[in-house]
């Protein structure tokens, strides 16, 4: 049996009365988009936990400063900012924290070295990272994801897993610009089949765009 989580990017632009407890009564997972580009203090995220039943499941994006700015390197900055992060994942009780590299930054392998030296002396908590890479894969980057269990995050109207693993993670855009796209249900049908044959007993959907909601709601009943 696959468990299925399914939601957006954030809570901000939920219809009608966007509150998190609102949301939380749609859907029984979000993406918080807000710590990409701020540091929220604990007393805000411990607001944010109290807000949502028991089970309902919160991930967390890393802040930009890691992934575009210091880079995954095994430097001090590096591990104050993912500690922030983990702390965060923790009071939201949030069992993933979500890394984006942008196209821009193409992983050569000094590069995928020193991530390893960084992944290798970091203490994760329980937390578990998703990352998307946005420029291609190569085959020592895949390696080094296995080897530290990291699940690979696509966007599965647009890509496909670069390896398999037991948890999918699948940030969805659609084919639009400027995330101006509503998807079709021919669309969402063919995501849940290409979901299916990954055989993931675990799936997080992190719907984004202006009809993010609607997209949501209408898979989630499908």
């Amino acid at each position: 049996m696959t468990e299925y989580l399914v939601g957006t990017g954030g809570w901000a632009y939920f219809p009608r009365k966007p509150t998190l407890k609102t949301y939380s009564k749609a859907f029984n997972f979000v993406e918080v988009n807000y710590t990409f580009y701020e540091y929220p203090n604990a007393r805000t995220v411990e607001r944010w936990r109290r807000s949502v039943p028991p089970d309902f499941t919160f991930t967390v994006r890393c802040h930009q400063d890691l992934t575009h700015r210091i880079g995954l390197k095994p430097v001090d900055h590096a591990y104050t900012v993912l500690s922030q992060m983990i702390s965060i994942c923790k009071i939201l009780n949030a069992p993933f924290l979500h890394l984006l590299t942008p196209a821009s930054h193409v992983l050569n392998d000094i590069e995928i070295d020193q991530a390893k030296d960084f992944f290798s002396t970091i203490n994760l908590k329980g937390v578990r990272l998703a990352w998307e890479v946005r420029s291609p894969m190569t085959p020592k980057l895949v390696t080094m994801m296995r080897d530290f269990g990291i699940v690979h995050s696509v966007d599965f109207s647009r890509e496909t897993l670069a390896f398999k693993s037991e948890t999918i993670y699948t940030r969805l855009f659609g084919k639009g610009k400027h995330n101006i796209y509503q998807f079709t249900d021919e669309e969402l049908e063919e995501i849940d089949q290409k979901i299916v044959k990954a055989e993931a007993t675990r799936v997080l959907v992190s719907f984004h765009g202006i009809r993010m909601n609607t997209d949501a709601a209408r898979f989630k009943r499908y």
